[in-house]
């Protein structure tokens, strides 16, 4: 079977790995060295806004803030983030290394995240993935929509008909908005999407996108 797909286009939070114990270490670092007072950030509340721009993560969990505060938050766990995450690494989930580099033997492949400038980089060192993945982009880079950005990575690559990968309602919409076909895998941090096609592990995805 020919797959009708030219390239993949992946999410990253909660599609190839989870980092939220790390971001719960950056942020609440962020708040005790700057003596704001606020409760102690837990798991629980990063994995709520997951998927988000960063600063609309930031806003909604500390909306009781003021703006001041607001963007000191914002400007200092985009750093902090990436510092931690550098040192801790996330969690991968079961069978990306190996299903990435089985779908790059058929696929052209690229990021694109809601991230902060240099998270993307983080990963693809931490994992040595810089081989695969021919270009990425993310909210860090361009202060743009997901949708914005996929159609950007569609764009300067000359794709003509990818599929991108994620795990949120959101990726759906911003897959959709792009003109570009959607996969969910429902391991990550949406709820299942009864309209998507899904998959509940990375490795049945491979075999599913692997053409016969």
């Amino acid at each position: 079977m020919k797959t009708q797909y030219d390239s993949l286009i992946f999410d990253l939070d909660g599609t190839l790995w989870d980092t939220t114990e790390a971001i719960v270490v950056a942020w609440n670092n962020v708040l005790e060295r700057n003596k704001i007072n606020f409760k102690k950030i837990d798991s629980s509340d990063i994995k709520k806004v997951t998927g988000m721009q960063h600063d609309e993560c930031v806003k909604t969990i500390f909306r009781a803030l003021d703006k001041k505060k607001q963007s000191l938050i914002i400007k200092e766990t985009m750093i902090e983030d990436n510092l931690i995450i550098k040192k801790n690494g996330g969690r991968l989930y079961s069978g990306v290394i190996e299903g990435l580099r089985l779908l790059n033997q058929h696929y052209k492949m690229y990021i694109v995240s809601n991230c902060q400038k240099g998270y993307i980089e983080i990963f693809l060192n931490l994992y040595k993935l810089n081989d695969i993945f021919l270009d990425f982009e993310c909210w860090g880079n361009t202060k743009k929509s997901k949708s914005d950005n996929i159609d950007m990575v569609k764009n300067r690559n000359q794709l003509q008909n990818p599929l991108y990968i994620g795990d949120t309602n959101g990726d759906m919409t911003a897959a959709n908005k792009a003109n570009v076909k959607f996969y969910q895998l429902t391991y990550g941090f949406g709820d299942k999407i009864d309209e998507a096609i899904s998959f509940p592990t990375f490795t049945d995805l491979v075999k599913n996108l692997i053409p016969n």
